[in-house]
């Protein structure tokens, strides 16, 4: 993807969120100039990434959602507690969509997932060191980002993913955001079906296998 990163951030309103993984208004993202809140950062900001030192943003879009009443619940973030996840991981609380994927790393994950570092949806966390998703953000509003490829990247000293097209149902999208994301580029739907994720993402039923050996550890 080469196309000059000059649009400015989409945002729309939408009933359900959930399903989409993203980032909460206020999460801080460590960027070349420092930590910015996601709701902030604008086209062109270089992200730093796990694997590379710095990648420009190339796309933000955000969605409010109803995480209120009878079939809303599922909207609501997942808070990961400072600390939760080692010395300073996060930074502080940090706050993401229940698909949003976290980083998670041990030697003995190799033998079980042929892989050291996977990727574990925050819902799959819930009820593990404290993590839960919350009631009390009613209207939660949440942004993804868009980088040249699917990356690690530091969330409220957390490590997490960015936005990918490939696992994420394009038509959750409203019309104006799914059109921007085809200007920007043209390519999308066929690289929505393409494009390996950074990491391994662990499946449901793996994921009690992967957090049994970091209790252990």
């Amino acid at each position: 993807m080469t196309t000059p990163a000059t649009t400015e951030t989409t945002r729309h309103d939408q009933g359900q969120g959930g399903f989409i993984p993203c980032f909460l208004a206020g999460t801080l993202i460590a960027t070349k100039r420092g930590e910015i809140a996601v709701e902030d950062l604008r086209p062109g900001d270089m992200v730093v990434v796990r694997d590379g030192g710095f990648v420009p943003l190339r796309w933000i879009g955000s969605v409010r959602v109803d995480a209120r009443g009878h079939g809303m619940a599922d909207n609501a973030p997942v808070r990961i507690p400072r600390g939760a996840m080692g010395r300073n991981m996060p930074a502080r609380d940090l706050y993401v969509s229940p698909n949003q994927r976290i980083w998670m790393a041990d030697a003995a994950f190799e033998m079980h997932f042929a892989e050291r570092e996977v990727l574990i949806p925050a819902r799959h966390l819930v009820g593990w060191k404290g993590i839960r998703q919350v009631s009390y953000v009613p209207e939660p509003e949440y942004f993804h980002l868009l980088l040249d490829s699917h990356q690690i990247i530091l969330s409220d000293g957390m490590l997490t993913e960015s936005f990918h097209p490939g696992e994420a149902r394009l038509d959750q999208f409203d019309t104006e955001a799914r059109d921007e994301l085809f200007r920007m580029f043209p390519d999308l739907m066929a690289l929505a079906g393409q494009g390996a994720t950074a990491r391994r993402c662990l499946k449901g039923d793996e994921v009690p296998v992967a957090l049994s050996l970091k209790t252990v550890a």
